[in-house]
């Protein structure tokens, strides 16, 4: 059970990541050089979106979307460097200081651990020690980094 709830909360991160990037970049479109570099591979992955955008100027929003999406399918948000990259995709600045001295733990370090825990548990079949304790401090890390990306992303979108 404990080890399941540590791939359940790094999974869910990334479905929430996943999320928060389809949200907010049709939407408004943040400037950041990641996201400038991605709509190059989405360009290159399907040549025809921008006709398709440009021809249907009402369902713009929704085939840039559509295309986003089947894109990042194909990309993990798994990890410290994941949650900095979508991050930048949303424009966000963001920075592990402040989330480390609210919990007072390396918490980039700390979502590498459990992020190799679940990549062992899933492909690997591992079956790490994870106990109760621990499997709650990753339930908590999960939520204090979605909840800590997800205010940056309000105070700047007021979405």
């Amino acid at each position: 059970m404990t080890r399941g709830a540590v791939v359940f909360a790094i999974g869910a991160l990334d479905a929430f990541l996943h999320d928060l990037v389809l949200e907010i970049v049709p939407a408004f479109g943040p400037n950041s050089q990641d996201l400038t570099a991605s709509m190059r591979e989405i360009a290159k992955q399907d040549p025809s979106l921008a006709l398709r955008v440009a021809l249907k100027p009402d369902a713009a929003r929704q085939e840039f979307q559509a295309a986003l999406d089947e894109w990042l399918s194909a990309r993990s948000f798994q990890g410290p460097e994941a949650v900095v990259r979508a991050a930048s995709y949303v424009g966000v600045a963001w920075s592990w200081h402040e989330l480390d001295e609210s919990l007072g733990a390396d918490t980039a370090a700390e979502l590498a651990k459990f992020t190799g825990m679940r990549h062992d548990i899933i492909h690997r079949g591992r079956k790490p020690d994870v106990g109760r304790g621990r499997a709650e401090w990753c339930l908590n890390l999960v939520d204090a980094i979605a909840a800590a990306l997800n205010g940056e992303a309000v105070k700047l979108y007021n979405a």
